[in-house]
């Protein structure tokens, strides 16, 4: 009981630094096309950008400007932006870069905050759950996972990762539970397609892997309803990409719209010795300094990569988690040239931060007691470098707006 009251209140404590760094402005190009979206939808009724000032990530048609973003994620944000001008007409939109709009925050804490906060809650149970880790244990994991890894400084700002995040974990524990039922399989099959409309790439990779997982590892004819249960996302997604391409796919993976853009072309330009760029952007995704590499922001995930090697072939769910990871990262640095773009750390991971470190926790009892030592300490240094990014997690110039320094401003002044 003493141990889960100590959870309940480092849970607390996460809600209060998601508070404190939770940005007022969009300030990069991962956020700003998103709020430019956002208010256009609302305010317009359209998905065409309205007079934007030029900050990247965008696409071009020849007539009009779109984010390169994947549209679903923003419809979700103009409807929060929707509700608040319902009630008050005179909201000001989340898209200056410099003025606090509260319609920001709110859209950032409904959409990346609670998503955060949500898998922390989920994981406090499944640490409950596992009878063979300690209080102590217990405490060190949630310690990494909401406070030591890429969730926290992706949750401070208007970012689809963290809901991605939360969707895998979610889709995770469906497949561990291996239940049976015809509600399993369309939650299964509904969560997957969720990823697809607001990451396409994964979405692509993560719909028939499921599927053929489920064919594989159950064999039954119920695993049908995992497609019925994709289908309304799915479809919904493809009518809001023709209401804006004119085809099933999204401004970013149309060459025309997306290759408008100089900018855009040098990230697209994988045609210039692409085995050696592909085996540099490999080694920044895992071991780079300067975005960050998965292991040098987040240590502990060595150990979580090496039992997932380990037991790759010994547990079909390891074998799932482990090929879509590998897949999934090859893909996106295969892509591009311009791996993670101005984000701390390898931004396109975090989607499976949650389900790595709970790998770990599950054969933690195995660990001898230095290699404990050694977890414990690179934890140590993981929860240190996830505050750095929490103060700016995408290496903005100039003032960083947070509602910390807002609040500081308020004594100041």
């Amino acid at each position: 009981m003493k141990g889960k009251k100590i959870l309940i209140g480092l849970f607390l404590l996460f809600l209060i630094l998601l508070l404190l760094f939770t940005k007022t402005v969009p300030r990069s190009a991962l956020d700003y096309p998103r709020a430019l979206t956002v208010e256009s939808l609302a305010l317009h009724n359209t998905f065409v950008l309205q007079n934007p000032s030029y900050i990247g990530d965008m696409t071009y048609d020849g007539r009009n400007w779109y984010s390169d973003k994947t549209p679903f994620f923003s419809l979700l944000g103009s409807w929060v932006y929707r509700t608040m001008l319902f009630f008050n007409p005179q909201t000001p939109p989340p898209t200056s870069p410099i003025t606090p709009s509260i319609s920001y925050v709110l859209i950032t804490l409904i959409l990346s905050g609670l998503p955060y906060l949500a898998i922390c809650f989920l994981s406090i149970k499944e640490l409950l759950k596992n009878e063979k880790l300690t209080s102590v244990d217990r405490l060190f994991f949630f310690s990494l996972l909401g406070g030591g890894s890429l969730l926290l400084p992706y949750a401070t700002f208007f970012s689809n990762h963290v809901l991605t995040a939360l969707l895998f974990l979610i889709l995770f524990f469906y497949l561990k539970r291996n239940t049976q039922s015809i509600r399993s399989y369309l939650i299964l099959g509904l969560t997957a397609s969720l990823i697809l409309s607001i990451d396409v790439i994964l979405g692509v990779i993560l719909i028939p892997a499921t599927f053929i997982y489920l064919r594989w590892t159950r064999r039954e004819r119920r695993s049908w309803w995992f497609l019925v249960g994709a289908s309304p996302i799915f479809v919904l997604t493809v009518i809001i990409n023709y209401a804006i391409t004119r085809t099933v796919f999204p401004p970013s993976v149309l060459i025309k719209m997306y290759g408008a853009l100089p900018e855009n072309m040098k990230r697209l330009d994988i045609k210039f010795d692409p085995t050696s760029r592909i085996i540099k952007n490999i080694f920044e995704a895992f071991f780079g300094w300067h975005r960050g590499g998965i292991f040098l922001k987040t240590p502990l995930l060595i150990f979580s990569w090496y039992l997932m090697i380990v037991r790759f072939w010994k547990e079909k769910l390891i074998t799932f988690v482990m090929l879509i990871s590998i897949i999934y990262i090859i893909t996106m640095v295969t892509i591009t040239n311009d791996v993670s773009g101005v984000a701390y750390g390898f931004r396109w991971t975090v989607t499976f931060v949650p389900v790595w470190i709970l790998i770990l926790t599950y054969s933690w009892h195995t660990f001898s007691k230095k290699l404990r030592y050694v977890c414990y300490f690179s934890g140590f240094v993981s929860i240190w470098l996830t505050l750095i990014g929490v103060a700016d997690p995408y290496f903005s110039a100039g003032e960083n707006y947070t509602l910390l320094s807002l609040i500081a401003s308020l004594f100041v002044n």
